[in-house]
């Protein structure tokens, strides 16, 4: 199938091809700030760059094209079908990106603060979160213990412990 979505701010118009369109739709918009709708598909229709080269004019990046006269009387004429007007509508979502900036600034206020209070938080995949406190880690290094052996105890890779112990102002010798 050849499909045509617009973009509802800009405007532009992407003509390709997929073997689904709903897929493809869903694709593209996790991938845009701007929401698209399907204006039109041409099912049994295989090649889009008959139609990359139809609309070259308007033209704008990859296969994305200006809404000339021209491509929207193409598109109105196309024969309607279930596709038509499709739209994916992701939850948090806006078209600024507001949302997903602000969870950023929470979490960078949350990692700042840990830093302050000498709190190490290592969120790992699959596993619940570790709370180290630098100041017993600080006190066993002290006494001579190695990085490897307390990050070993701590569950925290030795790696990720150097550069907390950096960050904090830790002076004592980090031997590995």
């Amino acid at each position: 199938m050849v499909y045509f979505i617009q973009g509802q701010q800009t405007q532009l118009i992407k003509i390709g091809k997929a073997d689904t369109v709903e897929s493809r739709l869903r694709y593209l918009q996790t991938g845009s700030p701007d929401q698209l709708t399907v204006r039109a598909v041409i099912e049994n229709e295989s090649d889009d760059r008959l139609y990359h080269r139809k609309f070259a004019p308007d033209w704008v990046w990859g296969e994305w094209f200006k809404p000339s006269d021209r491509l929207m009387d193409f598109i109105a004429q196309i024969p309607t079908s279930n596709h038509r007007g499709l739209t994916v509508t992701l939850a948090n979502r806006s078209v600024s990106g507001a949302p997903r900036a602000a969870s950023r600034a929470k979490a960078r206020e949350e990692r700042n603060a840990r830093r302050k209070t000498g709190q190490l938080r290592r969120d790992r995949p699959g596993r619940p979160a570790k709370s180290v406190d630098l100041k017993v880690v600080c006190a066993r290094l002290e006494r001579r213990e190695s990085l490897r052996q307390v990050a070993k105890s701590v569950g925290v890779s030795h790696s990720t412990l150097r550069e907390h112990l950096s960050r904090s102002g830790f002076v004592g010798g980090l031997d590995y």
